[in-house]
């Protein structure tokens, strides 16, 4: 996923997902939109995702 560059919208909701959220995601510079609700990461949020502008 981290090399989606131009990448807008991610979905993830809802698939059982467990461990960290990853930090590539802050690699999508075009994101908008961030849906990861309905699973079970652990940890903190990566502060990389700061960089997000557009988030």
């Amino acid at each position: 996923v981290g090399r989606l560059h131009q990448l807008k919208s991610l979905n993830l909701s809802t698939n059982s997902m467990v461990g960290k959220i990853p930090d590539e995601l802050a690699n999508c510079s075009q994101l908008e939109l961030l849906d990861l609700q309905g699973n079970s990461f652990q940890g903190r949020i990566p502060a990389s995702l700061g960089r997000l502008q557009k988030l």
